[in-house]
């Protein structure tokens, strides 16, 4: 079976349905039994046969991408995986696609999205999983929502993603300094104004608060962090390559993650294979995916956040403890298990 995997997040953005292309596209070429096929705009670095569509890269308003040249019969593909919702639209048909969807999050909350990122989910995400052949959920969060909002009846299997990490090291952290880690683009749902007012709430922390993430909507956070009581302490690094973010993981007091609401969650589980305690929300896909392996809290209660930071923060106990639960739970996201999964029920 030829079986098309569009690659243009890899590309286009640097967020986590990126790492989730660039570990799936990985994933396919170690473990995968089908011959898989890279789309994109561009080629990248792969072992994988690649077919370069320059339209994939243009606007969804642009004529270009519309043009009704057949990749699918050209290239003689049974089918095609899409990890980025709707991210092939009008460049392959519907009725070929298998969709991965990582959460419908702007439907559930449009208050923290752009009006652009909401209006197109919803007018096209119920059509458009209606009209794929397949769906994969990467939580039974995600495979909710989509059965409650979008589709009860839709071909939905929930298979979790794997996480993978480097096996390069790096020195970049360099720190003297304890601190705790928050990972995640800058934008409100990930709830970073309120971790910031919970470290401030923290009589003399002896640790510093690290933000990691590329810039993203809705949210002023160097004007947040220089109006901060605590803004030496706070350290801004906006977006790190991977092994810089493994670094910080493996020198980091814990994770801080207390999201409003999340799909999947990917930091906790890089957190968890770095042997970093986790602070998480006790809801949505976070619960999910952490289990009873992290410190979880109420993501709208700040000293909920506090109470945790704190705790971990001077117990070292506490922190192996959710250390070396956070490795066992780990185990269960690996990506031979989810190309296992996705040829033995899916492409089957």
């Amino acid at each position: 079976m030829r079986v098309g995997v569009y690659i243009e997040p890899i590309i286009q953005q640097q967020a986590g349905i990126h790492q989730f292309t660039v570990q799936l596209a990985n994933a396919l070429a170690a473990f995968g039994q089908h011959q898989y096929v890279l789309i994109g705009s561009k080629s990248i670095n792969s072992t994988l046969e690649q077919i370069v569509v320059s339209r994939a890269g243009v606007s969804l308003l642009h004529v270009s991408r519309w043009m009704t040249k057949d990749l699918i019969t050209e290239h003689r593909l049974d089918c095609f995986i899409d990890p980025s919702h709707f991210g092939s639209l009008g460049l392959l048909p519907a009725k070929h696609r298998i969709a991965i969807v990582h959460d419908i999050t702007p439907l559930l909350f449009p208050r923290f999205h752009r009006w652009r990122t909401y209006l197109s989910q919803r007018v096209l995400m119920k059509s458009w999983i209606e009209r794929s052949k397949h769906t994969i959920a990467i939580s039974h969060q995600t495979e909710s929502d989509i059965r409650t909002h979008l589709q009860p009846r839709a071909k939905i299997t929930h298979i979790y993603p794997g996480v993978n990490i480097s096996k390069e090291t790096t020195d970049f952290v360099s720190r003297s300094k304890r601190y705790m880690l928050s990972v995640g683009t800058a934008e409100p749902r990930k709830n970073i104004y309120r971790v910031i007012e919970a470290f401030e709430g923290i009589e003399h922390p002896d640790f510093d608060l690290v933000i990691v993430g590329p810039k993203g909507w809705k949210m002023n956070l160097q004007k947040r962090v220089a109006n901060s009581r605590r803004s030496s302490q706070i350290k801004l690094l906006g977006f790190v390559d991977r092994n810089k973010l493994e670094a910080l993981y493996q020198k980091a007091l814990a994770l801080i993650y207390p999201s409003l609401y999340e799909g999947f969650g990917f930091p906790i589980v890089e957190a968890m294979l770095h042997g970093c305690p986790v602070i998480t929300s006790d809801l949505s896909a976070m619960k999910e995916v952490a289990s009873e392996s992290a410190f979880l809290v109420n993501p709208y209660d700040v000293v909920s956040i506090q109470n945790a930071m704190f705790s971990l923060s001077q117990n070292s106990e506490l922190r192996s403890n959710f250390c070396e639960k956070g490795k066992d739970r780990a185990k269960a996201f690996t990506w031979s298990g989810f190309v296992s999964r996705l040829e033995s029920e899916v492409l089957a």
